[in-house]
């Protein structure tokens, strides 16, 4: 790397991203033009660009990723069932949204070197329905929404219930643990629609097909390999198994719980599963 050659540099809005930023600028003699995204937490990207340059980036990229990330990422692994109901493979999903967004910032910058600092890190019942099309919800109570505004609604809503709340055990390289309480209050949500209409809807054969490939789109997307045919040859066989899979299922939210109380496929017919009582006082699983 020689003096004064451009380096694009993805990293969070947090305060300490400006340190790195002062040390290859400052220190090193680095043009250094850095790129924030913004993917839904609501942090003021404004400021974050201030402390940048500031610390001597020659330019500070804000990207509101949030509607791109939701569609070109989270949909296709949401619709291949590897999301689990923990949002496990998000981190990757993030990776690789940074991946494309730091690559087409060299792009434009002309810049011959990449770096990145991303990280990973109750009352009333409450009754829904969701509208699922090809797999994928696309509206709530009947209101049609973007995934990500979607998303953002139920997070309110099914938040407010307690539902998606979960503790985990995080374990780090030098032995220390903690306990760690996460959410995804909407992901539970969308899953527990999704499973349960395709559960009556999907041909039998091609679903199983389907989860016996959950494994393959795990791997992946873990070794970095989302931009690639073998991934999209997946989405592919997805789509297929989906394609039938569109309806509204209803459900209600309750002290943490999430329970499908009736569902109805796109032509108003009722698929033949059985329901849970409706009752705010039925004794409802606690997630």
């Amino acid at each position: 790397m020689t003096m004064n050659e451009r380096l694009v540099y993805a990293c969070p809005a947090a305060p300490d991203a400006a340190t790195l930023v002062g040390i290859l600028s400052n220190r090193h003699g680095m043009d250094v033009a850095t790129v924030t995204l913004d993917v839904g937490e609501r942090a003021d990207l404004e400021v974050a660009r201030g402390r940048l340059l500031a610390a001597g980036a020659v330019r500070a990229h804000l990207v509101d990723a949030t509607d791109s990330f939701a569609r070109d990422f989270v949909r296709p692994a949401f619709l291949a069932g590897v999301l689990g109901d923990r949002g496990s493979a998000v981190g990757d999903l993030r990776r690789a949204l940074v991946a494309r967004t730091v690559v087409e910032t060299a792009r434009h910058e002309r810049a011959g070197v990449v770096a990145h600092g991303i990280t990973d890190e109750a009352g009333t019942p409450c009754s829904k329905a969701s509208s699922t099309r090809a797999g994928l919800s696309g509206a709530i109570n009947g209101v049609p929404m973007p995934l990500a505004e979607l998303a953002e609604s139920l997070n309110t809503i099914a938040g407010h219930h307690g539902v998606g709340r979960y503790e985990t055990i995080r374990t780090w390289a030098d032995g220390r643990r903690a306990r760690v309480v996460r959410e995804a209050p909407a992901l539970t949500v969308l899953q527990q629609a999704r499973e349960d209409l395709e559960q009556s809807l999907a041909e039998p054969h091609l679903l199983r097909l389907q989860r016996d490939l959950r494994a393959g789109y795990l791997a992946l997307l873990h070794d970095g390999l989302f931009f690639t045919p073998a991934r999209r040859a997946l989405d592919a066989v997805v789509e297929t198994v989906l394609a039938p899979v569109s309806g509204t299922v209803e459900l209600i939210l309750s002290e943490g719980a999430c329970v499908v109380t009736g569902r109805w496929a796109l032509d108003g017919r009722a698929p033949v599963l059985p329901s849970v009582p409706t009752s705010p006082h039925s004794n409802l699983a606690h997630a």
